[in-house]
Parts: structure tokens; C-alpha cells; sequence
């Protein structure tokens, strides 16, 4: 059998490729090349053949004809980029190292996973690019009065081994907020008891462990005392916190991919601090889960406008002192909520879900993994494989 191979055809006129209206014979046999009619309108073509194309304009939807029926050709969605299915958490009532997890998409108690690799984890922020969690700043004590650390770690969220160093933030803070969108991470370093609120926020590349490095300002100085910051995978959103003498109700946002300084979105519904943000999955909302004073409020905003938060609904962690520092992560289109606490408040280890996409009370999802005061707790979500 003789092969040959064509580089390239053109019509006559040597300015295009050829129309074969009637297919491509050699030699009055048919080479196996079949002309290929394309179809545009809102109803399928009669008579078909394989191979043929229709663009469906009522359903903006493209098909190819393929074994006697019309397919519809389709693209897989892109992995998302700063969040998965395994939520991981950090921080406790006291020094530990344990990073605890559970699986989002269905209910259960919480397990232990892996070790932090300090114990200086309490009050810190953190943030994801679904492949790995960082876990920014800290205190060594649950009630601040340990030494703060500029210290940042990462961790890998689907496998066992333990985490490492990244590099260090601008300064020995705690009680920051953290976001991402996947290739850079956003952290607003807070401060931390005793520490006056700053306004910065730092950055890192993801991929590339080292220090990080200015993005721009928030608006208004603050200490989170919660991570109340989430992202939509294109803007950074950081919430709530305190100035030094009382709650605020700010919201900014920033670009994350365009260092600067942040903006005003809105206002949350009261003033606070201690909240857990969690969202956006494959929607645009961004989850606030309860916060000090206001213990069973879910409130959320739509990411990509501006305006003031709105009430989502309530969890059954009615108590305050259970409402201070809890942990939220989501992946597509579920919001954990882990119940938080403060030294000498009691203990709680509730875990609620809501489902992003619709409004009302959150449900029970299992238990965190001790009943103790599960203080200053920190969470994200990764890929879980």
C-alpha cells in the first residue's frame, strides 16, 4: 500500500484552502475524505451524516453527528484553582500541631490528618490553591497572650505528609485574614492582642515558597480575630474585625492578581469580628458564618458586585462564646461551619453545612474531632485527590 503525504492544499488561485463541495476522489475512488456540512438555527438538520456540525442558536449549544445522533460537544470545566472537597483545619485551646479534616461533599465527624510543622498556629489565617494549604502567622497561646509569629507553612491537602515551611510574612502578627485565586495568596496581616491593627496586606506566589512580599492597604486598619476573607477566584474579599476599641463593619475588596490597594465594597449587617468566611465554589456568593455578639447570623455577599452584606439564614451554635473564632471552608457548592470558642467559654464541637445556592438554616454535618474548646481555629479547603 502506497502512503503519501500532503503538507498543505490551496485552490487555484493559490489565496485559500479548496472547497470540496463533493468530497475528494483519487483516481475515481473515494479517498476516505468526506465533505462535512456545518449547520447554524435553533433546529437540528435533516438527513446528517457523520461528522456534521449544527451550532443549536436557541441553546447556544455546538454538536457533532457522530454513530446516527446528534452530540453535543463540550469542554470540561477547568479544575478550580483555590478550593476542593477536603476541608483541613489548624489551631486550638492550646499548642498543638495537629491539622484535623473531613471530606465536604458528604456528612461525618472530622478526623486527625497530618502535623503542622509548629505549634504557633492559633489565631492564624489561611488560604488554598486546592493543591495546598497556607497557613499564615499565629500565637502560641489560644487566648493571645503567647508570642505572635510571622511564620508561614503549607501542606499538601490530599496526602499524609507533614507540613513545611513557605517562608515569612511582613511581621510577627496573628488574627489575619487570608484569600486566594490560586496563583497568589492574600493575606491582611491583622495584629493580634497587644498588637496594634495594621492595614496590610501581603502576598506570596504560590507555587514558589518564600517571603512574602506588599500587595497594598485595606481600607481601615483591623485585627480579624477570624478569617472572615474569601475569594471568587478573581476578587478578594476581607470583612469585619477590630480597630483597637470596638467591631467594624467594613467590607473591601481587592484584585488579586492586580497588587493595590483595597476598596470599599458595603457593610455587613452589624459590627464584629471573630467570623469565618467560606464560598464561592462554581457561584459567586462568599459565606460569613456567625461572629462574636452576633453568634448564629450566615450572612453573604455576591462577589463580583458591590453592596452590603444580606442574612443567609442561622446556625444552631446559639451560644457566643461558641461563635468566637469558628472555621468555614466550602468547595463547589457547600459552606462548613465549625463552631469556635475562647478560653474559659466552654466547649462546642458543632459542624454545620449549607448548601451556597440557597437560602436558610444551616444543617448538622458530624462533630469536630474532640470535644474541647476548639478556640481560635482556622480552616480552608483542597483537592481532596
Amino acid at each position: 500500500m502506497s502512503e503519501f503525504k500532503i503538507r498543505k492544499l490551496t485552490d487555484r488561485a493559490g489565496t485559500g484552502a479548496p472547497n470540496f463541495t463533493h468530497g475528494f476522489n483519487i483516481n475515481g475512488s473515494d479517498s476516505g475524505l468526506v465533505g462535512v456540512t456545518h449547520t447554524t438555527g435553533s433546529s437540528a438538520p435533516d438527513s446528517p451524516s457523520n461528522a456534521d456540525t449544527w451550532w443549536d442558536t436557541g441553546n447556544d449549544k455546538y454538536y457533532v453527528y457522530v454513530n446516527d445522533a446528534w452530540r453535543e460537544y463540550s469542554i470540561a470545566p477547568a479544575a478550580p484553582t483555590y478550593y476542593g472537597d477536603r476541608l483541613v483545619r489548624v489551631g486550638f485551646s492550646t499548642a498543638k500541631n495537629d491539622i484535623h479534616r473531613l471530606d465536604i461533599t458528604t456528612t461525618g465527624n472530622a478526623v486527625d490528618f497530618k502535623d503542622l510543622n509548629r505549634t504557633n498556629a492559633n489565631r492564624a489565617a489561611a488560604c488554598s490553591n486546592a493543591s495546598n494549604a497556607y497557613i499564615f502567622n499565629g500565637n502560641a497561646a489560644a487566648n493571645g497572650t503567647g508570642s505572635n509569629t510571622n511564620s508561614i507553612s503549607y501542606f499538601s491537602t490530599s496526602n499524609s505528609t507533614n507540613a513545611s515551611d513557605f517562608g515569612d510574612s511582613s511581621a510577627s502578627t496573628s488574627a489575619g485574614m487570608a484569600c486566594s485565586d490560586g496563583t497568589t495568596g492574600c493575606f491582611s496581616i491583622g495584629g493580634g492582642d497587644g498588637v496594634t491593627p495594621s492595614n496590610t496586606i501581603d502576598k506570596i506566589t504560590m507555587a514558589t515558597p518564600g517571603n512574602a512580599t506588599d500587595f497594598g492597604d485595606l481600607t481601615a486598619a483591623r485585627t480579624a480575630y477570624g478569617n472572615s476573607a474569601g475569594s471568587n477566584g478573581t476578587r478578594g474579599i476581607f470583612a469585619l474585625g477590630y480597630n483597637g476599641s470596638t467591631g467594624v463593619n467594613i467590607i473591601d475588596y481587592v484584585t488579586i492578581a492586580s497588587p493595590g490597594n483595597a476598596t470599599d465594597f458595603g457593610d455587613m449587617g452589624t459590627s464584629g469580628y471573630g467570623s469565618a468566611a467560606g464560598g464561592t465554589g462554581t457561584g459567586d456568593r462568599l459565606i460569613f458564618a456567625t461572629y462574636y455578639g452576633e453568634s448564629s447570623d450566615i450572612q453573604y455577599v455576591t462577589v463580583s458586585t458591590t453592596g452590603n452584606a444580606a442574612d443567609f439564614g442561622s446556625t444552631t451554635i446559639t451560644t457566643s462564646a461558641h461563635s468566637f473564632y469558628c472555621g468555614a471552608a466550602a468547595n463547589a457548592t457547600r459552606c462548613v461551619i465549625q463552631s469556635g470558642g475562647y478560653v474559659g467559654g466552654g466547649a462546642s464541637n458543632i459542624i454545620e453545612y449549607v448548601t451556597m445556592s440557597t437560602l436558610g438554616n444551616a444543617t448538622d454535618f458530624g462533630d469536630q474531632v474532640n470535644n474541647e474548646e476548639q478556640s481560635h481555629q482556622v480552616c480552608t479547603s483542597g483537592a481532596a485527590s
